[in-house]
């Protein structure tokens, strides 16, 4: 091969190879959700939050009037990134509902478990769909652990679906101290309600839906920052990096979930004083923490497809079973 031959044929494969490269990087960019030509109350209310450093990216979908999907890339004032799946649904959505998603327990299978997506194909009906799904309360891998009591669904806190009480009862272990410490309720006038264990019973008659939950970073509008955590005499912080579930309420009666992974670079989790500011920007009085870690999971149903699609990346690698999730449901 002469010189000539040999400078045009690495001339042309550079050419390609930029080419490529160039193709690349914009097909890259266009997986990444891009802001969007249009305003978002819930960016907005993000950007004011002392916790986020900077919004990177972030795009917004209507999953069906009055409740909207958004997902947000951030850098947080700790330096550290995060990815955050939020859910809105707004106290005036026609039909809106947030109930109890499980599938209810048989002689064979008393403690039966599901993915969310499972779940949400399982009451996705006509009449009444499915929008959004995310992890409910803590579950004990073994159910066994302190032997099985009359009502008991293999969960550390209460169960309660469509009026029917599963679990009547919480459920501790030494060790676990940031489980079983709250319940997440839609009373029978369905009121949305958050509040401490030791109060579970003197309410209990008057639940439709409840799971038990962990901390509550967010009450009365206070942000809390989980210092008040103790074993035998000392403070057990939440697990750095932690996936982090989290479901509030305004005022208004407004539900929003909140999904933001962890454990990896893209994403660092949350800390209570973070998901309780969080909660607290976009409007939230009171929040309370579900099952993270690999639990940390949120479908959603593809308002064009009308498939469900995890929306975030559980530690698992895919979505998880559990016994309880959260569902936001409208009434066609």
């Amino acid at each position: 091969m002469n010189l000539k031959r040999f400078t045009f044929t690495l001339s042309l494969s550079a050419f390609f190879f930029l080419a490529y490269s160039c193709d690349k990087n914009e097909m890259e960019e266009q997986e990444i959700p891009q802001e969007e030509q249009k305003d978002s109350n819930i960016i907005d209310m993000l950007k004011k939050c002392s916790e986020i450093k900077t919004v990177q990216k972030w795009s917004e979908t209507e999953l069906t009037e009055g409740i909207t999907y958004t997902k947000v890339q951030v850098i947080k004032k700790s330096e550290r990134p995060a990815s955050i799946n939020i859910v809105v649904m707004k106290a005036d959505a026609a039909g809106a509902a947030l109930k109890t998603g499980c599938c209810e327990p048989t002689e064979n299978n008393p403690f039966p478990m599901m993915t969310p997506s499972e779940i949400a194909n399982k009451f996705d009906k006509s009449g009444e769909r499915v929008m959004a799904i995310m992890s409910g309360d803590f579950f004990r891998w073994d159910p066994n652990e302190n032997g099985v009591t009359p009502l008991d669904f293999g969960c550390r806190g209460p169960v309660h679906h469509r009026g029917k009480i599963l679990q009547d009862h919480f459920v501790t272990q030494h060790g676990m101290v940031h489980q079983a410490l709250s319940f997440l309720a839609v009373d029978k006038a369905g009121k949305v309600l958050i509040a401490d264990a030791d109060k579970y019973h003197g309410m209990k008659s008057n639940l439709q839906e409840c799971t038990g939950g962990g901390y509550q970073p967010l009450r009365d509008s206070k942000i809390c920052k989980g210092f008040d955590i103790y074993l035998d005499g000392t403070y057990i912080p939440l697990e750095d990096q932690y996936p982090f579930s989290c479901i509030g309420y305004r005022e208004d009666g407004t539900v929003i979930f909140m999904v933001v992974d962890g454990r990896s670079e893209i994403s660092m989790g949350l800390t209570y004083a973070e998901a309780g500011s969080l909660m607290k920007s976009m409007g939230c009085t009171n929040a309370i923490t579900m099952d993270g870690g690999g639990s940390a999971q949120m479908v959603i149903k593809d308002p064009k497809t009308d498939n469900f699609a995890l929306q975030n990346k559980p530690t698992d690698g895919a979505e998880r079973t559990m016994r309880t999730f959260w569902m936001i449901t409208v009434k066609e």
